[in-house]
């Protein structure tokens, strides 16, 4: 029941305005508002108020399941802008050329789910996902300077980036640049932000920023879509620290705290790669980060190698973390100049088995083996693939959180090469599998999954499902429907060729989907079905080191989808 005194959150009134009113001024947009259900719902509530299903929408491939969810619930038409992948199966931005108002009239005359009628139309709403989950960071201007001539509204999905307007190492990466007052575009901007994320709030707290355009929606429309995801049960505690993760970041604060985090990361970084240095100056193999290997100071010429650089360079000069199109430690081809930076407190450590070409070296450290290790321990990384592992770095990390982390890097290491015995190292996983573990050590596992990647190469296929887009059959609304009427089935991976699936398949990682409900899983061999059916094998090989991939259920050992009825 709502209290007067603090007012509505519906409506929009009292503390709960003020406190809009607040996030509005810091974070530099015209209006803020309050979202207890995560940027799930902020996400959702943004394009129920922008969409129908007579709209055309131009979606980021790389997108949470939150945007699907908004086709589903409007019926907006989806076109969609593929991104990059490198040959670590980290997702890249999306290159400018899927972004171009020709490109996209060639993609909307070409698909299957814009009927013939709304060929003609441009696409009333992009969406792009900003920063990607491994942290990669658009030139935001560049984005909106593509989408403003045809876009009416540009949504970027910050969920992991909300503190990047509050220090200058983001200068032009983030769509609530400059102030609001200032801003002359003809297209309404939106950002969310996850303040429970990298922010100090509670879970399930953030928000939506939204910068009028030329053509402006009203707080009395907007608020209708608002309400549709809004909970009438508010707890209070949530809004409330939204509100503080808001004023934590005002004034000299929020840069106090962003240098706080930018240092201690690029301090880790900077240690991890002194030990991968010294470390192969003995022969030996050791972690290193996925950062560019040298930097240039601009201001004297001179170059260094990242771990011997100064951290105020480090921490103050964008274009040590830009990816330079010459560069080949991202891994990304065909990038323009200054269209992505990597944030330099998303951190990723490479463990040795990738060549530069993407094939697979004769020796290897699997990362699913690694990240076991660090569980063990409590410590979680935010993603793991075949040869990456990923750690945030967010406010309140110190030099001796992070120097334990160091530790457990160097002790892996130090338990890998010795090779100690799995039943000493994890009794847990050795339990009940005593016949395919108890004589293993941990070296003897990891050539065991590395030789299982040569021969099998999971993220190849990963790589080939994400290449290019399957066929549209249906659209996310439809399929979604054939749910609701039960015309839908669930399907063995060996039995999935042409089959259409009624909801998204998404592998963790990368989180993102692998198809869209209502799209096609093709041939028989296709790289979606293909890696369904290696899944099987894995999980059969190499019992206690499943992954996940939502939208799937294993039954008697294999991978089945929801698929569409015949």
């Amino acid at each position: 029941m709502e209290r007067t005194s603090i007012g509505s959150l519906l409506d929009h009134t009292g503390a709960f305005l003020e406190g809009e009113k607040l996030a509005a001024k810091v974070f530099g947009a015209d209006r803020s508002y309050n979202v207890l259900v995560g940027t799930s719902g902020s996400n959702r509530t943004i394009m129920q108020g922008v969409l129908t299903d007579e709209d055309i929408a131009l979606v980021d491939r790389n997108c949470h399941k939150s945007i699907e969810q908004g086709l589903i619930i409007t019926g907006a038409k989806p076109v969609y802008m593929k991104p990059t992948r490198n040959r670590y199966g980290i997702i890249g931005p999306i290159l400018p050329n899927e972004m171009k108002k020709e490109e996209v009239i060639k993609k909307i005359g070409e698909s299957p789910l814009v009927p013939e009628k709304m060929k003609s139309q441009n696409p009333i709403y992009s969406v792009v996902t900003n920063c990607t989950y491994d942290g990669v960071c658009y030139n935001a201007m560049k984005v909106e300077d593509l989408f403003q001539p045809y876009i009416e509204r540009i949504h970027f999905d910050e969920a992991w980036y909300g503190y990047a307007r509050f220090n200058e190492m983001y200068k032009n990466h983030y769509a609530m640049r400059g102030e609001a007052k200032d801003y002359k575009g003809n297209a309404t901007v939106f950002a969310t932000h996850s303040t429970h994320k990298l922010l100090n709030a509670l879970s399930q707290a953030s928000y939506v920023h939204m910068r009028k355009g030329k053509n402006p929606i009203i707080e009395e429309r907007f608020n209708q879509a608002y309400m549709m995801h809004a909970t009438t049960s508010p707890l209070y505690a949530i809004a409330v620290s939204n509100e503080v993760g808001a004023a934590m970041m005002q004034g000299k604060t929020g840069k106090f705290l962003t240098d706080e985090v930018l240092k201690e990361a690029i301090d880790f970084r900077k240690m991890v790669g002194k030990y991968h240095k010294e470390y192969g100056q003995e022969g030996e193999w050791f972690f290193k980060p996925w950062n560019a290997e040298t930097v240039k100071d601009p201001k004297t010429g001179k170059v260094y190698n990242f771990e011997d650089a100064p951290t105020e360079l480090l921490m103050t000069e964008q274009s040590c973390w830009r990816m330079d199109p010459k560069d080949t430690w991202h891994g990304f081809q065909g990038l323009p100049e200054d269209w992505a930076m990597l944030d330099p407190i998303k951190v990723s450590i490479l463990a040795p088995g990738m060549n530069e070409d993407g094939e697979l070296a004769e020796k290897g450290v699997p990362a699913q083996l690694i990240s076991y290790y660090f569980s063990k321990y409590g410590v979680v990384p935010t993603r793991t693939t075949d040869f990456q592992i990923m750690f945030l770095f967010s406010m309140g990390i110190s030099k001796g959180k992070w120097g334990t982390l160091l530790d457990l890097l160097v002790s892996f290491k130090r338990e890998y090469d010795n090779n100690t015995p799995l039943r000493k190292m994890f009794p847990e996983l050795v339990e009940g599998r005593e016949e395919r573990y108890g004589d293993l050590g941990m070296k003897d596992l990891g050539d065991e999954i590395f030789q299982y990647l040569k021969e099998h190469n999971l993220g190849k296929y990963l790589n080939e499902a994400y290449s290019g887009l399957p066929e549209q059959v249906m659209s996310p609304r439809e399929a979604y429907n054939k749910i609701v009427k039960n015309e839908v089935e669930l399907v063995p991976a060996k039995e999935l060729e042409g089959r259409v699936a009624a909801n998204a398949v998404i592998p963790y990682p990368p989180g993102i989907p692998m198809l869209m409900s209502g799209e096609s899983f093709g041939a028989a061999d296709s790289a979606q079905i293909s890696y369904l059916r290696a899944l099987t094998t894995w999980d059969k090989q190499f019992p206690g080191f499943e992954h996940e991939t939502e939208g799937t259920a294993v039954i008697g050992g294999e991978y089945h989808v929801l698929c569409v009825k015949k």
